[in-house]
């Protein structure tokens, strides 16, 4: 069994490198394949029991230096060492969980924004930019799940951002133009992060909303 585990480890790296490539299991990659389990299992009891923080980046108008918003962003601490967001966000799209975590970190980010709008005269008309992965935008609940959120904390949707990742554009461009066309329908606007670091061309970018 532990034979068999290794390869199939091995043979899902070579499929994370595309066609043809081909991976040899070594002691590395046993360590690498046990603190992924370990923080996979860790990350699960931590979104039952709420450990995760949002902590907000301001963003300011480039010329006025007003500010305009915030863009939530997500920190977790285990057993007192802090993990790197972008390993436990690996584990968590790999895992699944990264739908559960997305939920949270949306519907945390609105509560905020709402509070801050009620408390503070200067920052009433902010917004607040929140990550969705491909997998998230690809769940088939995701429009339900804003709507909620919104609702619940009495936000117009123009006070959501939500940031998506270019490789949404190569995985299934029909699904994502209806999700897209849904969101703004709600009045949420939608960019699109880092674009150009991967493989879309700015002839998908023109099929979507």
């Amino acid at each position: 069994l532990s034979i068999i585990a290794d390869a199939d480890e091995a043979m899902f790296r070579s499929k994370q490198h595309g066609r043809d490539a081909t991976t040899r299991f070594d002691v590395e990659m046993k360590r690498r394949t046990e603190r992924r389990i370990e923080l996979e299992r860790q990350l699960r009891h931590s979104l039952e029991r709420g450990d995760l923080v949002v902590h907000y980046q301001p963003i300011v108008a480039g010329a006025s230096w007003v500010l305009t918003g915030f863009e939530a962003l997500t920190r977790w601490t285990t057993a007192g060492v802090s993990v790197p967001p972008d390993e436990f966000i690996a584990i968590a799209e790999e895992s699944g969980l990264i739908v559960p975590l997305g939920e949270f970190v949306l519907d945390e980010a609105c509560r905020q924004l709402a509070r801050w709008r009620k408390e503070q005269p200067s920052v009433a008309r902010c917004t607040v930019a929140v990550n969705v992965s491909a997998r998230q935008l690809l769940s088939g609940d995701i429009v339900e799940t804003v709507r909620d959120a919104l609702c619940r904390h009495d936000l117009p949707g123009d006070a959501l951002w939500l940031e998506i990742t270019e490789s949404v554009l190569i995985e299934d461009v029909v699904t994502t133009a209806a999700v897209l066309a849904a969101m703004q329908g709600l009045g949420v606007r939608v960019s699109i992060d880092e674009f150009g670091t991967g493989f879309s061309s700015l002839s998908q970018v023109k099929r979507l909303p």
